[in-house]
Formats: structure tokens, sequence, C-alpha cells
């Protein structure tokens, strides 16, 4: 990836994500729930240590494979 493609490369930026798929390029994630932020890291750090982002990395991982097990009915 060349420096222009990634905006993220050279400054630090704050971005409410909703296209979860951006997550694993980040190098710091904050975990916000409930307007406070309980805990901060990389994809791998947090899906370690928080069982509700890793339930919601679930979800969304299921979902993006076309895993039917996980959609609501």
């Amino acid at each position: 990836m060349t420096a222009c493609s990634d905006p993220f490369q050279t400054r630090a930026s704050y971005r409410r994500f909703h296209r979860l798929q951006l997550l694993p390029r980040l190098n710091t994630i904050v975990l916000v729930h409930e307007g406070r932020a309980i805990d901060a890291g990389r994809l791998d750090e947090l899906l370690a240590r928080q069982p509700m982002f890793r339930e919601m990395w679930r979800g969304y991982t299921s979902e993006a494979s076309g895993d039917p097990s996980n959609r609501a009915a």
C-alpha cells in the first residue's frame, strides 16, 4: 500500500467506523460504550480482551462471509 492510498499512515485521526472491514488496517481502535472509552488497542488485542467487541466482530464477519447461522430471523 502506498502513502497516497492510505490516509491513516502518517497522522492521527479520529473516525467513527461503521465500515468494520477497515478496522484491521488501524493501529489503534478506541472502544466506546455508552459514551465512555472502555479500551483501546489493535483489533487482535480488543478481540482477546473484550467479549462484547468479540461478539460484534463475529456477527460482522459471519454476515460478510454469507454465513446465515448468525442472522436475525
